[in-house]
């Protein structure tokens, strides 16, 4: 019985994002991945810590909190990422104008 909480919080949450996210990367939408990031940002809030609390309450493995911890900190490494990534689609000359400004402001 490890898990079944994670799948039922908020349903479809923990599927529909990483295929949202594969989704994004292909077609390069920065709707979609912004989208991708605020599933991300749910799952982060309310599945994760509800799924502790029910598998806590019901006595689960603990090495089970460690998995729920990773994943956690994988989706925020995902989401520093995927904001980079957005970041550079709305502004493609960012590096090369921050460059520039560190030369100007440097002098």
């Amino acid at each position: 019985m490890v898990g079944w909480p994670f799948l039922f919080v908020y349903l479809g949450v923990p599927y529909i994002s990483p295929l949202l996210a594969i989704v994004s990367a292909w077609t390069a939408s920065y709707n979609l991945i912004k989208t991708m990031g605020n599933l991300n940002a749910i799952m982060i809030m309310f599945n994760i810590p509800l799924t502790v609390l029910l598998s806590w309450k019901n006595g689960e493995d603990p090495i089970y909190y460690l998995v729920l911890f990773l994943m956690m900190a994988m989706k925020v490494m995902i989401s520093v990422l995927s904001s980079k990534v957005m970041h550079y689609m709305t502004n493609p000359r960012f590096c090369a104008n921050d460059v520039k400004l560190k030369k100007i402001l440097s002098n």
